[in-house]
């Protein structure tokens, strides 16, 4: 491949790339709320672009208070206890694998899911796909030491808020 025919391999590429990366970028002016589990609070930008109605509707329930807990099939993910109702059935930004940051919910179980490393979002009878509406912005190293430990602390107070 000589030189000319690489650059244009590299700009289709990039265009490629940018279209399948673009629902985890939240936008510049993103809405966002907190997130406080047990004192540590995270900041979370809504993926308005990527998952309009989920981010919509989440931000119409809060405030909202629950507790926490390791997930038991998916990696390195926590989850709410408390079922969240959001009445949006469809999937929005859907994935399979999350990535650390990423704020997910499950319309099928009406959860709350937070990745904070390596995760395959799965169930006892397989993978499922979740939709994935937000992105940890601020205090996330500290949010994931204290994830680490919750199969030894156990269930951790969680309540959610708008940022102010």
């Amino acid at each position: 491949m000589d030189e000319k025919e690489r650059e244009e391999v590299l700009r289709k590429w990039s265009r490629f790339y940018e279209r399948m990366v673009a629902g985890s970028k939240p936008p510049i002016n993103a809405r966002k709320f907190t997130i406080d589990i047990s004192g540590v609070v995270v900041s979370v930008a809504t993926l308005e672009n990527a998952a309009p109605l989920v981010s919509e509707a989440f931000l119409r329930a809060l405030p909202l208070s629950s507790h926490a807990i390791h997930a038991r099939w998916s990696g390195d993910m926590i989850l709410l206890i408390d079922p969240i109702p959001l009445q949006v059935e469809q999937l929005e930004n859907a994935r399979r694998f999350v990535t650390p940051g990423d704020v997910c919910y499950c319309p099928r179980f009406n959860e709350l899911s937070i990745c904070y490393g390596v995760a395959d979002a799965r169930m006892p009878t397989g993978s499922h796909v979740l939709s994935v509406f937000g992105r940890i912005t601020s205090g996330f190293d500290e949010f994931a030491t204290l994830c680490v430990k919750m199969p030894v602390l156990g269930a951790q107070r969680v309540s959610i808020d708008r940022e102010q």
